[in-house]
């Protein structure tokens, strides 16, 4: 019986561990605060930040702002089917 692997597919993994302990996790490392092991505040951690404050705005009923409410996408996709078969009849 072989086996459902084979030596090629061993070494592309061992190449990948390799390269992830040599060069990820000490540059990782290195990005660490030692005080109580957090990442020090930079461009990542603000981004997130702003994400954060995006997506939490709401409107006057207290809904996210990013959210549609399903009776408008429905009106919406009506009024494009209204539209369209309007734009059929005068076209023809």
């Amino acid at each position: 019986m072989t086996p459902s692997w084979d030596l090629q597919s061993i070494s592309v993994g061992a190449v990948a561990v390799y390269i992830v302990a040599r060069d990820v996790v000490p540059y990782l490392l290195r990005r660490r605060n030692g005080k109580n092991g957090t990442f020090p505040e930079g461009s990542t951690h603000q981004m997130v930040r702003d994400l954060h404050t995006w997506h939490d705005q709401r409107d006057e009923d207290g809904v996210p702002v990013w959210y549609v409410r399903k009776s408008l996408e429905k009106s919406i996709d009506n009024l494009t089917v209204a539209i369209k078969e309007l734009a059929e009849r005068n076209g023809s």
